[in-house]
């Protein structure tokens, strides 16, 4: 079926668009199983009925209970913790009742519980972390009574747990792509002189005796600069939250966590490193070295686009095994990074080599994108996967910079489709034009040349830290799903369930631990919702992850399933949100999205009410052509030799939040703009200064008027 947006297509840039005409949409299907699945069943509520996504071991006849450990631990509130996936069913009716009671197994001492109001009649899981007990730990499902458990289950979370594990961190750690950085590895920090480096440790269960933790910080010369010497005794301690519900037993040995702070005063700026050890009771000794990276403060950015060089701060691998350095690898190259800013954010949006130009929304712990476009693999003589992502040396992906003014920022961004052996396929191109206003929101626009076949143009991907593992990145609840009318889905992985089916649009908000989401709105519910979470309990962590992208060059797409290649940088994909085209033309085909990064749901959804419902603009001076959901802007064609213009928006349901205004062919007449009840007001000039653009901070539910002289 054909769509066409009511919705008035306006050239951005000079290649951005071409005439629509009328042929049909390309097959949307590809030959992997989850391009076969109808819409959104991938994606199907707990309480729906029964598809492909489950099979009978999925709907037990009496209730059931699991443990599923993970490799990976931490320094959490309670020593040394491991991740675990709790599995749980219960037949029958859904119970609010329904609670998981976690204690020794051997003895009550440590005991916690959790309310399961998730639970139904097919498996479920859900992610927790336990702390690493020297006995198992029995995990119950209860009906609320302490003691009557229905069914049970055990693991030893000590089984595989290392001697010891150290942790650093800095508070309020500077961004490091403002000092010149991409993906930073896990075991790299970063300080302004002057702040403290927090260091955590916990020894392993079978360490009861004092240990002796140092902290050495040396220059790049190994010139010894200070001395940090603690001694701990870990402890075996009976459960506060035992305690707090009447359990008594005998203490359970477990791990207690050790903190301290080293701090870096009078350091210059550059690279050191901080070693650390703990020398346990048993005589053995662990060390763990960080890269500590000095930086001056500098002045918080304002909003902008600039071209930089990022620089990857590790050995980049260039087969499984083999490692190049950054540097030489890019060595005799003119290609430029660029980075977005806005003011009074922390939050970047980056377009790096590293990626391949794959722009990204750039925090510290993790990065998120959008994804690209991609065809069939394997097809049409291709080797592997057709995506700009197999192009790492950026031999066809080109970032520039359209327009950087006060009011907003352009960046085109154009790639050809290539095979592992960096071979065009089939001739498709794509280019992609990301408009940002100082409210970190924005619009995503696709221009896609392709043949017909099997497409892919959206996918929200995480990008993990070398040394991290996915589920740092990402929150179990990875991805809620909201619409303006209040409507919300929060799937959980590692077996995410949720249905939209129905829903007028779809706005999908990511959620990273300690940054604001990134979002995206679709401006139709007719859509595939698809998510990519199997197999459930059988991978390392929570997520599908992947080793080939980002950074990494000379490997096929790989999936991660050994928990040692965490040292790797890697990808994990979440959600496909795929939805119709906006416009056609004989050999291209055109989306847009509404992207942009919100702290709050409220937020995000004020965001999209606008956006879907803009209402109308009346004014004098000037024609009203519409507006351009692909730029986020009111587009007016202003009459020749106007000095002045007003306008008047109208809302159609929806309050107006921050909008913006393309006045076309206003060349030099109009330079100033005036909003009653505005917060700000920024423009800029475009277009080799023949456009005039406005934007305005604030929200006004009953419209808005602006003069222009």
């Amino acid at each position: 079926m054909r769509f066409v947006a009511a919705l008035v297509l306006v050239v951005v840039c000079a290649d951005a668009f071409a005439q629509d005409v009328d042929y049909p949409l390309a097959p949307i299907y590809g030959n992997r199983e989850i391009d076969k699945l109808p819409k959104s069943k991938y994606a199907e509520s707990l309480w729906g009925g029964s598809s492909w996504y489950w099979n009978d071991d999925d709907e037990p006849e009496e209730p059931v209970v699991g443990l599923h450990l993970k490799p990976s631990f931490r320094v959490g509130p309670e020593g040394m913790e491991r991740l675990c996936v709790v599995e749980a069913a219960t037949p029958g009716t859904h119970r609010q009742s329904a609670w998981l009671r976690f204690r020794a197994a051997g003895g009550d001492a440590w005991a916690s519980r959790r309310r399961a109001t998730w639970l139904g009649p097919k498996r479920q899981y859900r992610a927790c972390w336990l702390p690493v007990l020297a006995e198992p730990i029995e995990v119950a499902l209860t009906w609320g009574n302490w003691n009557d458990a229905v069914a049970t289950a055990q693991a030893s979370t000590a089984d595989g747990a290392p001697e010891g594990l150290f942790e650093v961190d800095v508070s309020d750690e500077p961004v490091y792509v403002d000092h010149g950085y991409g993906l930073m590895p896990a075991w790299c920090v970063m300080a302004h002189a002057g702040q403290t480096v927090r260091v955590r440790f916990a020894a392993g269960v079978s360490h009861s005796g004092p240990v002796m933790v140092t902290a050495r910080l040396v220059g790049d010369q190994d010139e010894p600069i200070s001395l940090h010497e603690w001694s701990y005794t870990p402890a075996s301690l009976e459960s506060a939250a035992a305690a707090a519900i009447g359990i008594v037993g005998r203490p359970v040995r477990r791990t207690s966590a050790f903190e301290r702070t080293v701090a870096t005063d009078g350091l210059k700026p550059g690279t050191y490193t901080l070693r650390l050890t703990a020398a346990l009771p048993n005589g053995q000794e662990l060390s763990d070295d960080r890269t500590l990276l000095v930086v001056e403060p500098g002045r918080p950015p304002g909003f902008g686009a600039h071209y930089t060089d990022l620089r990857y701060a590790d050995e980049v691998y260039v087969s499984r095994e083999e490692r190049r350095s950054w540097d030489g690898l890019w060595e005799g190259s003119n290609l430029r990074d660029v980075v977005v800013t806005f003011p009074g954010s922390r939050d970047r949006f980056v377009f790096w080599r590293g990626t391949s130009y794959v722009p990204c929304w750039a925090f510290n712990n993790s990065w998120l994108t959008y994804e690209w476009l991609e065809s069939e693999p394997d097809y049409a003589g291709a080797v592997g996967c057709v995506e700009p992502i197999m192009d790492k040396g950026c031999k066809h992906s080109r970032v520039r910079i359209v327009s950087a003014t006060d009011a907003r920022v352009i960046i085109h961004w154009r790639y050809a489709l290539t095979d592992f052996e960096q071979k065009i396929i089939r001739d498709e191109w794509a280019d992609e034009y990301y408009c940002f206003y100082p409210d970190a929101v924005g619009t995503r626009k696709l221009v896609a040349w392709i043949k017909s076949g099997w497409h892919e143009n959206q996918e929200f991907i995480a990008l993990n830290r070398p040394g991290n593992a996915p589920h740092v990145s990402v929150e179990p609840q990875a991805v809620t799903f909201l619409a303006t009318d209040g409507r919300a889905q929060r799937p959980v992985w590692p077996r995410p369930l949720f249905s939209v089916d129905g829903w007028p649009h779809i706005i999908a908000q990511v959620n990273i631990p300690g940054q604001a989401s990134p979002f995206m709105v679709v401006d139709d519910g007719d859509v595939d919702v698809k998510v990519w979470s199997d197999p459930y309990v059988d991978k390392p962590g929570l997520f599908n992850t992947y080793i080939h992208w980002p950074v990494s060059r000379g490997i096929r797409t790989t999936w991660l399933d050994d928990p040692a290649d965490w040292h790797r940088p890697t990808h994990s994909n979440l959600v496909n949100v795929v939805n119709r085209s906006m416009g056609q033309g004989t050999d291209h085909e055109i989306w847009a999205w509404l992207i942009g990064v919100s702290s709050r749901e409220r937020d995000t959804r004020t965001h999209a009410a606008c956006w879907l419902s803009p209402g109308a603009v009346t004014l004098t001076g000037g024609q009203f052509v519409g507006y351009d959901k692909s730029q986020r802007a009111y587009v007016i064609d202003a009459d020749a030799g106007i000095g002045s213009m007003t306008l008047t928006v109208r809302p159609d349901g929806a309050a107006i939040v921050n909008p913006a205004f393309l006045i076309r062919n206003a060349n030099s007449r109009l330079s100033r703009a005036d909003c009653p009840g505005a917060s700000r007001v920024a423009t800029g000039r475009e277009n080799g200064d023949r456009d005039f653009v406005v934007w305005v901070e604030g929200n006004f539910p009953d419209g808005l008027t602006l003069q222009l002289n």
